[in-house]
Protein backbone atom coordinates (compact mmCIF):
# COMPACT_ATOMS: atom_id res chain seq x y z
CA UNK A 1 0.00 0.00 0.00
CA UNK A 2 2.43 2.78 1.21
CA UNK A 3 4.71 1.51 -2.31
CA UNK A 4 1.18 2.75 -3.97
CA UNK A 5 0.96 5.51 -2.72
CA UNK A 6 5.07 6.43 -3.26
CA UNK A 7 3.93 5.47 -7.04
CA UNK A 8 1.12 7.95 -6.93
CA UNK A 9 2.85 11.00 -5.41
CA UNK A 10 5.83 10.12 -7.73
CA UNK A 11 3.68 10.76 -10.89
CA UNK A 12 1.78 13.87 -9.56
CA UNK A 13 5.13 15.06 -9.16
CA UNK A 14 5.93 14.41 -12.62
CA UNK A 15 2.60 15.61 -14.22
CA UNK A 16 3.34 18.87 -12.38
CA UNK A 17 6.96 19.08 -13.70
CA UNK A 18 5.46 18.57 -17.29
CA UNK A 19 2.74 21.19 -17.38
CA UNK A 20 5.26 23.52 -15.74
CA UNK A 21 7.39 22.81 -18.40
CA UNK A 22 5.00 23.02 -21.06
CA UNK A 23 3.49 26.73 -20.17
CA UNK A 24 6.75 27.74 -20.12
CA UNK A 25 7.91 26.33 -23.62
CA UNK A 26 4.59 27.68 -24.84
CA UNK A 27 5.43 30.99 -24.08
CA UNK A 28 8.88 30.98 -25.74
CA UNK A 29 6.79 30.25 -28.98
CA UNK A 30 4.63 32.69 -28.54
CA UNK A 31 7.07 34.96 -27.89
CA UNK A 32 9.37 33.74 -31.33
CA UNK A 33 5.92 33.90 -33.14
CA UNK A 34 5.90 37.83 -32.71
CA UNK A 35 9.31 38.67 -33.04
CA UNK A 36 8.60 36.82 -36.75
CA UNK A 37 5.42 38.10 -37.57
CA UNK A 38 5.99 40.24 -40.70
CA UNK A 39 3.40 42.16 -42.62
CA UNK A 40 4.18 43.78 -46.12
CA UNK A 41 8.45 43.35 -45.29
CA UNK A 42 7.94 45.27 -42.01
CA UNK A 43 7.87 43.60 -38.63
CA UNK A 44 4.74 43.79 -36.68
CA UNK A 45 5.05 44.98 -32.88
CA UNK A 46 2.45 46.35 -30.43
CA UNK A 47 2.44 49.80 -29.73
CA UNK A 48 4.10 50.08 -26.56
CA UNK A 49 6.71 48.34 -28.06
CA UNK A 50 7.63 50.54 -31.43
CA UNK A 51 9.65 52.99 -28.86
CA UNK A 52 12.06 50.67 -27.34
CA UNK A 53 12.45 48.84 -30.63
CA UNK A 54 13.34 52.02 -32.30
CA UNK A 55 15.56 52.91 -29.85
CA UNK A 56 17.30 49.92 -29.28
CA UNK A 57 17.37 49.60 -33.66
CA UNK A 58 19.07 53.47 -33.35
CA UNK A 59 21.51 52.68 -30.50
CA UNK A 60 22.69 49.31 -32.84
CA UNK A 61 23.04 51.16 -35.72
CA UNK A 62 25.32 53.62 -33.77
CA UNK A 63 27.54 50.79 -31.51
CA UNK A 64 27.72 49.57 -35.51
CA UNK A 65 28.96 52.84 -36.66
CA UNK A 66 31.85 53.81 -34.11
CA UNK A 67 32.41 49.89 -34.15
CA UNK A 68 33.13 50.59 -37.85
CA UNK A 69 35.32 53.86 -37.92
CA UNK A 70 38.78 53.44 -37.43
CA UNK A 71 40.80 54.21 -34.01
CA UNK A 72 42.95 56.89 -34.47
CA UNK A 73 46.86 57.67 -33.16
CA UNK A 74 47.51 60.47 -30.29
CA UNK A 75 50.03 61.99 -33.05
CA UNK A 76 46.92 61.99 -36.34
CA UNK A 77 44.80 63.08 -33.74
CA UNK A 78 47.68 66.11 -32.60
CA UNK A 79 48.25 66.43 -36.36
CA UNK A 80 44.90 67.13 -37.12
CA UNK A 81 43.99 69.85 -34.65
CA UNK A 82 47.13 71.78 -35.83
CA UNK A 83 45.96 71.91 -39.29
CA UNK A 84 42.12 73.02 -37.72
CA UNK A 85 44.46 75.65 -36.31
CA UNK A 86 46.41 76.87 -38.89
CA UNK A 87 43.26 76.98 -41.13
CA UNK A 88 41.30 79.06 -38.95
CA UNK A 89 44.35 81.22 -38.72
CA UNK A 90 44.85 81.66 -42.40
CA UNK A 91 41.20 82.30 -42.42
CA UNK A 92 41.16 85.29 -40.31
CA UNK A 93 44.39 86.99 -41.67
CA UNK A 94 42.33 86.66 -45.54
CA UNK A 95 39.69 88.47 -43.87
CA UNK A 96 41.60 91.56 -42.11
CA UNK A 97 43.91 91.37 -44.96
CA UNK A 98 40.93 92.45 -46.91
CA UNK A 99 39.36 94.68 -44.21
CA UNK A 100 42.42 96.44 -44.84
CA UNK A 101 43.18 96.56 -48.47
CA UNK A 102 39.77 97.94 -49.03
CA UNK A 103 39.87 101.14 -47.66
CA UNK A 104 43.75 101.61 -48.48
CA UNK A 105 42.34 101.30 -52.24
CA UNK A 106 39.17 103.44 -51.85
CA UNK A 107 41.46 105.77 -50.41
CA UNK A 108 44.30 105.26 -53.46
CA UNK A 109 41.20 106.08 -55.72
CA UNK A 110 40.33 109.29 -54.08
CA UNK A 111 43.95 110.48 -54.32
CA UNK A 112 44.40 109.55 -57.26
CA UNK A 113 41.21 111.78 -58.70
CA UNK A 114 42.60 114.32 -56.85
CA UNK A 115 44.65 116.29 -59.22
CA UNK A 116 42.10 115.54 -61.49
CA UNK A 117 39.58 117.69 -59.35
CA UNK A 118 42.25 120.36 -58.42
CA UNK A 119 43.19 120.74 -62.01
CA UNK A 120 39.53 120.55 -62.74
CA UNK A 121 38.87 124.31 -59.92
CA UNK A 122 42.46 125.84 -61.05
CA UNK A 123 41.70 125.97 -64.91
CA UNK A 124 40.64 129.32 -65.54
CA UNK A 125 37.56 129.64 -67.16
CA UNK A 126 37.66 130.66 -70.80
CA UNK A 127 34.27 131.54 -71.28
CA UNK A 128 34.35 134.69 -68.69
CA UNK A 129 35.79 137.38 -71.05
CA UNK A 130 33.91 140.17 -70.46
CA UNK A 131 33.80 142.64 -66.88
CA UNK A 132 30.80 141.93 -64.80
CA UNK A 133 28.87 145.05 -64.16
CA UNK A 134 28.20 144.17 -60.67
CA UNK A 135 32.02 143.72 -59.33
CA UNK A 136 32.69 147.24 -61.40
CA UNK A 137 30.03 149.32 -59.99
CA UNK A 138 31.30 147.87 -56.64
CA UNK A 139 35.02 148.34 -57.20
CA UNK A 140 33.99 152.09 -58.57
CA UNK A 141 32.37 152.70 -55.26
CA UNK A 142 34.74 151.41 -53.10
CA UNK A 143 37.96 153.22 -54.70
CA UNK A 144 35.48 156.28 -54.71
CA UNK A 145 34.49 155.88 -50.56
CA UNK A 146 38.56 155.54 -49.98
CA UNK A 147 39.27 158.58 -52.00
CA UNK A 148 36.58 160.92 -50.13
CA UNK A 149 36.98 159.33 -46.47
CA UNK A 150 41.30 159.62 -46.89
CA UNK A 151 41.72 162.57 -44.51
CA UNK A 152 44.87 163.50 -46.00
CA UNK A 153 44.52 162.61 -49.34
CA UNK A 154 43.26 166.37 -50.36
CA UNK A 155 44.28 167.89 -47.21
CA UNK A 156 46.46 171.33 -47.61
CA UNK A 157 46.64 171.86 -44.00
CA UNK A 158 45.00 170.00 -40.61
CA UNK A 159 43.58 171.35 -37.35
CA UNK A 160 44.43 168.96 -34.58
CA UNK A 161 43.41 168.71 -30.76
CA UNK A 162 45.42 166.32 -28.88
CA UNK A 163 43.61 164.13 -25.54
CA UNK A 164 46.35 163.60 -22.89
CA UNK A 165 45.42 161.85 -19.73
CA UNK A 166 46.52 163.53 -16.39
CA UNK A 167 47.66 160.56 -15.47
CA UNK A 168 50.38 160.49 -17.99
CA UNK A 169 52.68 157.48 -16.14
CA UNK A 170 48.82 154.97 -17.10
CA UNK A 171 48.66 156.35 -20.19
CA UNK A 172 45.48 155.21 -21.97
CA UNK A 173 44.81 151.50 -22.62
CA UNK A 174 43.60 149.97 -25.94
CA UNK A 175 40.09 148.49 -24.27
CA UNK A 176 39.92 152.26 -23.07
CA UNK A 177 40.13 153.11 -26.75
CA UNK A 178 37.61 150.63 -28.09
CA UNK A 179 35.13 152.14 -25.35
CA UNK A 180 35.53 155.16 -26.47
CA UNK A 181 35.48 154.86 -30.27
CA UNK A 182 32.42 152.85 -29.15
CA UNK A 183 30.41 155.33 -27.17
CA UNK A 184 31.46 158.12 -29.79
CA UNK A 185 30.28 156.31 -32.93
CA UNK A 186 33.95 156.13 -34.54
CA UNK A 187 34.32 153.63 -37.28
CA UNK A 188 37.71 151.95 -38.06
CA UNK A 189 38.09 152.44 -41.53
CA UNK A 190 41.01 154.27 -44.03
CA UNK A 191 44.82 154.33 -42.90
CA UNK A 192 44.17 152.06 -39.77
CA UNK A 193 41.96 155.37 -38.32
CA UNK A 194 38.81 155.70 -36.42
CA UNK A 195 36.82 158.37 -38.31
CA UNK A 196 34.30 159.86 -37.22
CA UNK A 197 31.44 160.56 -40.21
CA UNK A 198 28.23 162.83 -40.42
CA UNK A 199 25.91 159.87 -39.20
CA UNK A 200 26.56 157.62 -36.41
CA UNK A 201 25.85 154.85 -38.89
CA UNK A 202 29.32 155.23 -40.79
CA UNK A 203 27.39 157.51 -43.72
CA UNK A 204 27.96 160.86 -44.94
CA UNK A 205 30.85 163.24 -45.23
CA UNK A 206 33.74 162.68 -43.29
CA UNK A 207 33.86 164.99 -40.06
CA UNK A 208 37.40 164.24 -38.68
CA UNK A 209 39.81 160.95 -38.13
CA UNK A 210 41.48 159.88 -34.55
CA UNK A 211 45.47 158.59 -34.20
CA UNK A 212 46.97 157.11 -31.52
CA UNK A 213 49.89 159.28 -30.04
CA UNK A 214 53.16 156.53 -28.36
CA UNK A 215 55.05 157.41 -25.58
CA UNK A 216 57.58 158.87 -27.89
CA UNK A 217 55.29 161.21 -28.86
CA UNK A 218 54.81 159.29 -32.80
CA UNK A 219 51.36 159.32 -33.71
CA UNK A 220 50.16 155.41 -35.02
CA UNK A 221 47.32 154.03 -36.52
CA UNK A 222 45.44 151.15 -34.72
CA UNK A 223 46.02 147.98 -35.12
CA UNK A 224 42.73 146.01 -34.37
CA UNK A 225 44.94 142.53 -33.94
CA UNK A 226 47.04 144.47 -30.80
CA UNK A 227 45.02 146.97 -29.91
CA UNK A 228 43.74 145.33 -26.62
CA UNK A 229 47.12 144.75 -25.48
CA UNK A 230 48.65 148.36 -26.47
CA UNK A 231 48.79 151.55 -24.16
CA UNK A 232 48.84 155.29 -25.79
CA UNK A 233 50.22 158.41 -24.39
CA UNK A 234 47.31 160.35 -25.86
CA UNK A 235 45.01 160.26 -28.70
CA UNK A 236 45.25 162.63 -31.53
CA UNK A 237 41.67 163.78 -33.58
CA UNK A 238 42.31 165.78 -36.73
CA UNK A 239 40.47 167.58 -39.23
CA UNK A 240 41.65 167.94 -42.93
CA UNK A 241 41.43 171.03 -44.62
CA UNK A 242 40.04 172.28 -47.27
CA UNK A 243 36.55 170.85 -46.11
CA UNK A 244 32.82 171.09 -47.57
CA UNK A 245 31.88 171.79 -44.15
CA UNK A 246 34.56 172.51 -42.35
CA UNK A 247 32.96 174.71 -39.28
CA UNK A 248 30.42 171.68 -38.48
CA UNK A 249 33.47 169.46 -38.85
CA UNK A 250 35.77 171.30 -36.20
CA UNK A 251 32.24 172.02 -33.53
CA UNK A 252 31.69 168.29 -34.36
CA UNK A 253 35.54 167.03 -33.08
CA UNK A 254 36.13 169.66 -30.77
CA UNK A 255 32.53 168.39 -29.20
CA UNK A 256 33.61 165.15 -28.84
CA UNK A 257 37.32 165.73 -27.44
CA UNK A 258 35.94 167.56 -24.67
CA UNK A 259 33.92 165.14 -23.61
CA UNK A 260 35.96 162.31 -24.03
CA UNK A 261 38.39 164.27 -22.11
CA UNK A 262 35.97 164.47 -19.33
CA UNK A 263 35.27 160.91 -19.23
CA UNK A 264 38.88 159.55 -18.69
CA UNK A 265 40.02 162.60 -16.95
CA UNK A 266 42.59 164.29 -19.46
CA UNK A 267 43.45 168.01 -20.56
CA UNK A 268 42.66 168.96 -24.33
CA UNK A 269 45.53 170.90 -26.33
CA UNK A 270 46.74 171.40 -29.78
CA UNK A 271 49.85 169.41 -31.28
CA UNK A 272 52.42 172.22 -29.40
CA UNK A 273 50.83 171.71 -25.96
CA UNK A 274 48.55 174.59 -25.66
CA UNK A 275 45.81 174.14 -23.62
CA UNK A 276 42.36 174.93 -25.75
CA UNK A 277 40.52 177.59 -23.77
CA UNK A 278 37.59 179.76 -24.78
CA UNK A 279 40.12 182.28 -26.73
CA UNK A 280 42.35 179.49 -28.59
CA UNK A 281 39.59 178.32 -30.08
CA UNK A 282 37.42 180.83 -31.43
CA UNK A 283 41.19 181.81 -32.77
CA UNK A 284 40.93 178.29 -34.67
CA UNK A 285 37.32 178.39 -35.57
CA UNK A 286 38.09 181.54 -37.30
CA UNK A 287 41.20 180.05 -38.84
CA UNK A 288 38.79 176.91 -40.07
CA UNK A 289 36.03 179.51 -41.67
CA UNK A 290 38.71 180.76 -43.97
CA UNK A 291 38.62 177.15 -45.79
CA UNK A 292 34.51 177.03 -46.19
Amino acid sequence: MSTFLTIVVVLVILLGLWLIIRSMLAKDFEGDTKTLAYKDGLPILPRDERGQSALSVETQSQDETVSAEPVKSGRELADETKADALSSLAMVASQDSNAHNTPQDDDADILADEPIKKERFTEPSSDFVQNSPVLDRHLEEQQAFDQDNDPLLNAQETVTVVITPKDQYNGLSGRAVLDIVRAYGLKYGVMNMYHRYEREDGTGKLWFSMLGVGYDGSVEGFDLNTLTDSHFSALSLFLSLPHPHALRGFDSMVSVAQMIAKDINADVHDDEGYILDGAYLAKLRAKVADYR
